[in-house]
């Protein structure tokens, strides 16, 4: 019989760990919709309408953004800590800072306004999933 924790502890446990794979698929989700994008900008460069300066730079910054949090959410699923903690600083800031962008008339193309509101309907559920309480509760403070 294993007794090694309460059925409290093993409940928190299990959707704790249930909501690290959700928001791990859903930061895969952010960086696939954020790599796709890159790859059209580089499609449609020669058209001005649709490829500014504020696109390129934008997207590399959504793309860059998208592989350090996956990189740190690895490092959370590994039993880091620190690497959780900073997943869910990262993913917070760039949640607020793609609401921010969407939020700002005019800023981007359409196709690039909607590519960023998708991206921020995939970081919402997984801001969320990281900072549970059942989530949390699987890094406990250390003394």
């Amino acid at each position: 019989m294993n007794v090694s924790s309460p059925p409290a502890t093993r409940s928190v446990n299990t959707r704790g760990h249930a909501a690290l794979r959700t928001a791990l698929i859903l930061f895969i989700g952010f960086l696939l919709v954020s790599a796709a994008t890159l790859v059209a900008i580089v499609v449609m460069r020669d058209d001005p309408e649709l490829v500014t300066q504020t696109v390129w730079i934008r997207c590399v910054l959504v793309l860059s953004s998208s592989v350090v949090t996956l990189i740190f959410m690895i490092g959370a699923l590994r039993g880091s800590r620190a690497s959780f903690n900073r997943t869910r600083l990262i993913s917070a800031i760039i949640l607020i800072a793609v609401c921010v962008i969407v939020a700002i008339p005019g800023f981007l193309p359409a196709w690039v306004w909607i590519e960023q509101v998708i991206c921020g309907l995939l970081l919402l559920p997984a801001v969320s999933a990281v900072n549970l309480p059942s989530t949390r509760a699987l890094f406990p403070k250390q003394a």
